[in-house]
């Protein structure tokens, strides 16, 4: 008797294996997404190129969802899923396009930046770098909670500063051939 126990336990050890190995919950992690820069295509369509301006929204369920704009994030948050618990949010330091936790980071909402869809909305991992950078540029101070508890409606109209991506076309500039 002992001869037919071995056999059929170590099938459905080897079944109870396989289905594990294919069918079983991927695992994802809580660190900052990899991003392909200029391949991999944010929640809004657009091709995510700039690091400094990306946020990283990890559902409760499913896989990462990337925004090449946090005013993006910020606006998809309060339209889509207003009482969303992500498992994270990442978004990246305006200086050195290091990753931080959305919560932890401080916010600025200014004119003197053009952020991939308008919003002028970068993050800063500590609060000095944040002021340092209102008191040269201008802005709006904002945390994780403040950030979130506002209605994005819309981004600011765009004011042509000439910052990062080339401001806003001169509508009084004549056209180039």
């Amino acid at each position: 008797m002992n001869r037919f126990r071995w056999p059929g336990l170590a099938v459905a050890m080897m079944l109870t294996l396989v289905i594990a190995a294919c069918g079983g919950d991927k695992a994802v992690s809580l660190d900052p997404p990899t991003v392909k820069y200029n391949e991999d295509i944010s929640e809004m369509g657009m091709f995510v190129v700039d690091p400094r301006y990306t946020a990283a929204w990890l559902p409760e369920e499913g896989e990462w969802i990337l925004f090449d704009d946090i005013g993006e994030m910020l606006k998809y948050r309060v339209d889509r899923f207003p009482d969303a618990k992500p498992r994270v949010i990442w978004v990246n330091d305006y200086l050195d396009s290091k990753w931080v936790k959305a919560d932890e980071a401080w916010y600025v909402q200014t004119k003197a930046v053009n952020t991939p869809m308008g919003w002028g909305i970068i993050a800063f991992r500590n609060e000095a770098d944040a002021q340092a950078f209102i008191a040269e540029n201008g802005g709006e101070l904002l945390t994780w909670e403040l950030a979130r508890a506002r209605h994005w409606d819309a981004p600011p109209a765009p004011v042509g500063t000439g910052h990062d991506h080339g401001g806003t076309p001169d509508p009084d500039a004549s056209p180039q051939p």
